[in-house]
């Protein structure tokens, strides 16, 4: 799988939609960041392609190939 790719998660109805993936920005590494999922996987992004105020800590969401800050 290439960087910054997140896995893709059907929803199972055939729908071909994707479900949210949720992560938490575990270390941020100059120009990347690295996040994991609640499954224990890690992912490398470029923190161009993460939310303004993205840090160590955050929590964030993918959904509709962009990432978001939570709530």
């Amino acid at each position: 799988m290439t960087p910054g790719t997140p896995r893709v998660m059907m929803t199972g109805k055939g729908d071909g939609r994707m479900e949210p993936i949720h992560y938490v920005v575990r270390q941020v590494n100059g120009d990347y960041g690295m996040l994991r999922d609640q499954n224990g996987s890690e992912i490398m992004v470029a923190m161009a392609l993460l939310p303004p105020g993205c840090d160590e800590g955050s929590r964030v969401v993918w959904e509709n190939f962009e990432y978001a800050l939570e709530d």
